[in-house]
């Protein structure tokens, strides 16, 4: 659901700023951008999740490579390829760049994105690196301490260091290491990340400071974000905690769920290639409405393809064997590392 709103908030609100359609529109999902966000929720919940049921860092290290650079790679190869032939304004792509984007971090080295989404990955992986070194050295009980300091950290920059401030508008050095700081600490989302972490750990042994942690995160998000921001991370909250405690039952259709299991390569490629497919089309005489359609179905269809040929038989060669199942098997949890964006 998250996956499709953010794509639909691409192919309406985003295309209409970006190239404007041709024709009116039956709907803009403009919030639907927004969808970040329980992704990042989501991705706190189950990499804690993972790392509880990790026994080395070395397991970790593959089964998240293993989830991530396979797909993400093939993504930005069959980007590249379409925008190569056939270009999209302001949206040009070099050899130079696609190589860079095959790190994940080019952000951090100055090159910009083969596709806008992948800015999301970027901050994924640094939020998997804190993890990793805080399991690594032991600190995993104690998580939200080290994260409550990175958010204390956070509400420091956003009060004395705004993009705005003129000590970082005269020296562009140190706003540009401040800038790669916020992304490798995860500065901007670390709150968001960290519900997910506390969320996960109420399903297991609930106790009165996992809720205040939550309501620290909350008060952050109300402070330094627009309204309807604080409103959908405040509604995904209750939402993730209502499926961890399995209310959400009549959601685990065969469709959503076979959408989630394709969730992470639609996320992927839906956007650039989707606005080809518009683009093409409209130029065609093809009313807006069912460019939009056609640009969701290829989008469908494109994930679907990577998912099954590219993501999960990658998943099933590189990821370590688990070990058997305890007598009786495990409590079936209701999210699984194997079918989340996270």
């Amino acid at each position: 659901m998250a996956a499709l709103g953010v794509l639909f908030y691409h192919y309406t609100s985003n295309y209409q700023r970006l190239f404007g359609h041709q024709g009116p529109l039956r709907f803009s999902l403009h919030w639907g951008a927004l969808g970040v966000q329980l992704f990042f929720i989501i991705s706190g919940f189950v990499i804690f999740l993972t790392l509880e049921k990790t026994r080395r860092p070395l397991d970790f290290i593959r089964s998240r490579f293993a989830r991530l650079f396979p797909i993400y790679w093939t993504a930005i190869l069959l980007t590249f390829a379409v925008l190569t032939l056939f270009p999209l304004p302001g949206r040009h792509v070099s050899l130079a760049r696609a190589a860079a984007n095959l790190t994940m971090c080019q952000e951090l080295v100055g090159v910009g994105h083969i596709d806008p989404v992948y800015w999301t990955l970027q901050l994924e992986l640094c939020f998997y690196v804190i993890m990793l070194a805080l399991f690594s050295a032991g600190r995993l009980p104690k998580v939200e301490w080290y994260l409550l300091a990175l958010v204390a950290l956070s509400e420091i920059k956003a009060r004395w260091l705004p993009d705005s401030a003129p000590l970082l508008a005269h020296h562009p050095a140190l706003a540009s290491a401040v800038g790669k700081l916020s992304v490798v600490l995860v500065l901007d989302h670390i709150h968001v990340f960290l519900i997910g972490i506390m969320l996960y750990r109420i399903t297991k042994q609930p106790r009165t400071w996992h809720f205040v942690v939550i309501a620290i995160c909350l008060a952050h998000s109300l402070m330094h974000e627009p309204t309807l921001d604080f409103v959908v991370t405040v509604v995904f909250t209750f939402l993730v905690f209502a499926a961890a405690r399995g209310l959400l039952r009549p959601l685990e259709n065969p469709v959503l769920v076979f959408l989630g299991l394709v969730s992470y390569s639609l996320y992927l490629t839906h956007q650039n290639i989707g606005y080809v497919v518009i683009r093409a089309a409209e130029a065609r005489g093809v009313s807006s409405n069912f460019a939009i359609l056609l640009a969701t179905i290829a989008a469908l269809a494109i994930a679907t393809t990577l998912t099954f040929c590219i993501e999960r038989p990658a998943l099933k060669f590189l990821r370590p064997r688990r070990p058997e199942p305890i007598k009786g098997g495990y409590p079936r949890h209701p999210f699984s590392p194997l079918s989340v964006p996270g």
